[in-house]
């Protein structure tokens, strides 16, 4: 069925009874105008979303207020430095943690454990040991 597109006004062929624009662009261009956007380097923006400047009274207040936030959250950081007895003790709790878990996967579930090239070693040599059994008869 031939028809006009809406907004370029070529004819073309409608696969449907409703198709009134000819390619996916004119039906965006048309909602772009339709819809009152306006082309601004590169792309269309919507027209009446344009931001008015903020006073710089304001902006500066704002950002005293952020430093003085960021001063008080740093404040405990600077009053107290990391030393090595911290670090060892992080450390050392670290391991204990992670041997505790290990350990207890170890006894109530083993299965759940990732294989170790100790046990791959193992299943080569028994995979090797029945090639052996088969070989010989």
């Amino acid at each position: 069925m031939e028809k006009y597109c809406k907004h370029c006004h070529l004819s073309f062929t409608a696969r449907r009874k409703n198709h009134v624009y000819c390619c996916s662009s004119c039906k965006t261009m048309a909602s772009y105008k339709r819809n009152g956007y306006k082309y601004v380097s590169g792309h269309y923006k919507a027209r009446g979303n344009e931001q008015q400047p903020v006073p710089s009274e304001t902006v500066n207040s704002q950002i005293a207020s952020l430093d003085k936030k960021v001063g008080e959250f740093e404040k405990p950081f600077n009053e107290r430095s990391m030393n090595v007895p911290d670090i060892k003790n992080a450390v050392a709790g670290n391991l204990i943690a992670d041997a505790s878990v290990y350990g207890l996967k170890k006894l109530l579930a083993p299965d759940t454990l990732p294989a170790t090239k100790g046990d791959i070693k193992a299943i080569k040599k028994e995979i090797a040991v029945l090639k052996f059994i088969i070989s010989r008869k």
